[in-house]
């Protein structure tokens, strides 16, 4: 179940939802050009964002976004158990209030952990390949 959030939160994670839904990334062979490609996106449309966010230890998210936002990229399908144990360590950030994670392959992932909203874009139907 999603947590609700402020109105100003919805706000930002419903327009960083649309720009990288509608950016219609290329097909990419490795993860770093998706992360080329949505640098440029968020620089294009004057999103503010921190590459390579550190959340504590040795732990980065990919993308820290508008001060509240994290975005990780999985390229193939990741293992779920692995993400999973990711994104909680992620939500344990109290700057972030909801993760989007873009994965290559679809997923099941829960809706939240640890109060965070978890959103999932999935790239394959992006590219118009169902799997």
């Amino acid at each position: 179940m999603l947590v609700p959030l402020g109105k100003d939160n919805m706000a930002n994670i419903n327009k960083i939802l649309g720009l990288l839904k509608g950016a219609k990334l290329p097909f990419s062979v490795e993860e770093f050009q998706i992360h080329q490609h949505i640098i440029k996106l968020f620089n294009d449309n004057d999103i503010k964002f921190i590459h390579e966010f550190k959340i504590k230890g040795n732990s980065r998210i990919d993308f820290f976004v508008e001060d509240e936002i994290g975005v990780e990229v999985k390229k193939g399908r990741p293992n779920k158990t692995n993400l999973i144990k990711q994104l909680t360590k992620y939500s344990e950030c109290e700057n972030i209030c909801a993760i989007i994670v873009i994965v290559e392959k679809s997923i099941a992932l829960p809706d939240s952990i640890n109060g965070k909203n978890i959103y999932s874009i999935n790239l394959n139907s992006q590219w118009g390949i169902a799997l």
